[in-house]
């Protein structure tokens, strides 16, 4: 199999893995009382995976997936992702700032989406950048 049919087999595999995953923090934050504003939100500076707002207060979700993910495993965003990140929520929150008085917030989800114990399938890391 030529190399190029690989990297594009690998590619869809992980489109399809992070498109799983964010249905799996979705439906998670659901259960946690959140709702739901926008997912894959993009504009000049970033893409945010998830848009979503409890009470007042706007919470941007990254959303990490991968197999055997723990806590201890657990590297924070990158620098550069996270200034990426920062600068899309600006605009979307000054766009829409008057939705939100108590500001925003920004979280990651670990999926874990090999589902054996011990380990985990969803940690939640509050407030982490």
């Amino acid at each position: 199999m030529p190399r190029h049919s690989q990297r594009s087999t690998r590619g869809r595999d992980s489109y399809k893995q992070g498109r799983i995953a964010d249905y799996i923090a979705l439906f998670y934050l659901f259960l946690k009382g959140y709702k739901f504003i926008k997912s894959r939100y993009r504009n000049k500076s970033g893409e945010i995976d998830l848009l979503m707002y409890k009470k007042r207060q706007l919470i941007i979700i990254e959303i990490k997936a991968g197999r055997n993910i723990t806590s201890r495993d657990w590297h924070p965003v990158s620098a550069k992702q996270q200034r990426r990140i920062k600068n899309a929520a600006t605009i979307f929150y000054h766009k829409n700032q008057s939705r939100w008085r108590d500001g925003m917030r920004f979280d990651v989800i670990l999926i874990n989406t090999n589902f054996l114990p011990p380990s985990f399938p969803i940690k939640h890391f509050k407030n982490e950048f």
